[in-house]
């Protein structure tokens, strides 16, 4: 299978999504408060931001929040499609 993202983190989030709805485990779906740490780790570590070339919590120069959005919008989509399945709809 072939995944295509302009944001490489953003593609292995999809990956996982799919895979939490497959195997109907929404944990295996990457949540808000690891993001926030992960991000905020690399900073401390000195890491810096690829298109911004700073040390930011911020992945491929898109800001914390709008990462964080999309983390949460792909949990509600596998939670919600999760409750869709069991219910048969």
């Amino acid at each position: 299978m072939l995944v295509a993202a302009s944001v490489s983190n953003w593609g292995a989030y999809g990956i996982g999504a799919y895979l939490g709805y497959l195997l109907e485990d929404p944990d295996l779906v990457q949540d808000e408060d690891t993001e926030r740490r992960m991000l905020e780790s690399c900073v401390l570590a000195g890491c810096t931001d690829s298109i911004l070339g700073a040390q930011v919590p911020a992945v491929d120069g898109i800001p914390l929040g709008v990462d964080l959005a999309l983390v949460r919008m792909l949990r509600a989509i596998v939670g919600i499609a999760l409750k869709v399945v069991h219910r048969g709809f």
